[in-house]
């Protein structure tokens, strides 16, 4: 690998880690050499860490933490005096049709913006302090945060704020030598898709898809993560990137 796409010797947190694009991401800055920080609300971020630790060799640690959580986070970092990158990459994503009767639609509404976009900034604010010239800070949204569906308000409006608070940061940060960025992933093969994307939705969005219709695989995406925190994208900020296949082309 060129070293322009190395991280060698840099420390990057990757949120929402324990599985699907953010452990895919988690692997791929291990395997470019940099130290690697494992966050995910979830108990099992300790088993995901241990296991790309035995793959890679690399300096690979788990914290159990929310994002929505200041406190925790502060706690739970307390022992990190620097980061190069940061990946805001937790999201939680259900259906919350406008009509929904459900008692508990308005809650299940809120969460998502909580976990998506007061998460995102809750992250960032902590991390901050820690950040220094030539910092990273790569936020996922997603094609539906370019785009929309049906069905996934709460997750479309929350995609769609991710973009405009890397937009925001890169111009705030940018005189700090602090680049911001966004990757938008098209339909990916992860377990919260399999489980929560019906089945007619994954079909709408395969036929939306201009090269190899279907599941994303994570480690593709992931390489995207990569370019944006290597030294080969030092011009770039202030950018959504999509990773889609053409499912939105804008």
């Amino acid at each position: 690998m060129s070293d322009r796409f190395m991280l060698t010797g840099k420390r990057a947190l990757v949120t929402g880690a324990a599985r699907g694009i953010g452990y895919a991401i988690s692997a791929a800055y291990a395997g470019a050499g940099a130290d690697v920080i494992m966050l995910d609300v979830a108990p099992a971020i300790r088993d995901a860490a241990a296991k790309l630790k035995a793959a890679s060799a690399g300096n690979v640690r788990a914290v159990h933490a929310d994002v929505t959580d200041a406190r925790g986070l502060a706690a739970a970092l307390s022992g990190v005096n620097q980061l190069d990158v940061l990946v805001n990459n937790a999201g939680i994503a259900y259906e919350t049709p406008v009509d929904d009767v459900r008692d508990d639609a308005v809650e299940m509404f809120r969460r998502i913006i909580d976990v998506n976009v007061l998460g995102v900034y809750v992250m960032t604010r902590v991390a901050l302090p820690l950040m220094g010239r030539g910092g990273r800070i790569i936020n996922t949204s997603s094609a539906w945060g370019k785009g929309a569906g049906p069905m996934f308000s709460a997750y479309v409006a929350s995609k769609h704020a991710v973009i405009g608070l890397t937009r925001s940061w890169a111009m705030e940060l940018g005189p700090r030598g602090i680049a911001v960025n966004a990757v938008c992933p098209g339909t990916t093969a992860t377990e919260m898709n399999y489980e929560h994307l019906p089945r007619p939705a994954q079909e709408k969005l395969f036929s939306q898809m201009v090269i190899d219709q279907g599941f994303i695989p994570p480690d593709d995406l992931a390489q995207t993560f990569l370019f944006l925190a290597s030294p080969a994208a030092s011009p770039i900020t202030g950018q959504a990137l999509s990773a889609d296949r053409g499912q939105v082309m804008m």
